[in-house]
């Protein structure tokens, strides 16, 4: 009986999750973003189609479809599977950004850019062990 009700809650908070619908302008500023980067072991893979709420590392708000989270950091710490390539300033259009973390992934001799600190509703970042240069900005 415990089992059963388990999994059904599980089975229903996917059924919810696979049904927010994603905003057109932030699948469409995942897609620009997504451009900047490298990607050799095609971890991105799943940034296809209309769900960008589905992808791979893309969380959106349950009630608005808002993207407020982008986990891309390197899940296995090896080289195999880093990101890369420039952090492009098409992060803005991500208005409700809550969550972004690039940690463990490649990103050398990119510097942090300034933008970053133009992402309003920001409240974690974490670029630890990126490879990136310069400071933080405000």
């Amino acid at each position: 009986m415990v089992s059963w009700l388990i999994n059904f809650n599980m089975a229903t908070a996917d059924n919810v999750t696979s049904m927010i619908k994603c905003i057109e302008t932030e699948r469409k500023t995942l897609f620009a973003f997504k451009q900047g980067l490298e990607d050799p072991s095609n971890r991105l893979s799943s940034w296809i189609g209309n769900g960008c709420c589905q992808w791979s590392g893309v969380e959106c708000n349950k009630t608005s479809g808002h993207v407020i989270k982008l986990d891309l950091r390197n899940p296995f710490q090896m080289k195999e599977t880093w990101l890369g390539g420039d952090i492009n300033s098409f992060l803005l259009g991500l208005k409700y950004l809550e969550y972004l973390d690039l940690s463990s992934n490649e990103f050398v001799g990119t510097s942090i850019p300034e933008f970053i600190g133009m992402i309003k509703n920001l409240r974690y970042l974490n670029l630890s062990s990126a490879s990136f240069g310069g400071e933080i900005p405000s």
